[in-house]
């Protein structure tokens, strides 16, 4: 049974990891940080038995705030890997 939660509650937790973010993590020149598909990254990355489902989901949706706030829009990769926004090849630093 999937857990009905308030609004508030969720915008409360967000709020809270994006500050996390800000403090901790987040550098405006360290932009490879957040240049990743996040849901590709679940797809590969994630256990079907994560108990922590909740939290994920918090730290997807700040990443897609930081996103938006760094390249103006959310990044998602085609088979190709490049950014389906903007088109472009996303090359690894070596």
């Amino acid at each position: 049974k999937k857990l009905m939660m308030k609004i508030k509650n969720i915008l409360k937790d967000l709020i809270k990891n994006l500050d996390y973010h800000l403090e901790n993590i987040f550098d405006d020149t360290d932009r490879d940080y957040y240049h990743y598909d996040r849901s590709e990254f679940l797809k590969f990355n994630y256990e079907l038995e994560e108990p922590n489902t909740y939290d994920i989901d918090i730290e997807s949706l700040t990443t897609h705030i930081i996103q938006m706030k760094l390249f103006g829009h959310i990044i998602y990769y085609d088979k190709d890997d490049k950014d389906i926004r903007r088109n472009q090849i996303i090359k690894e630093k070596k």
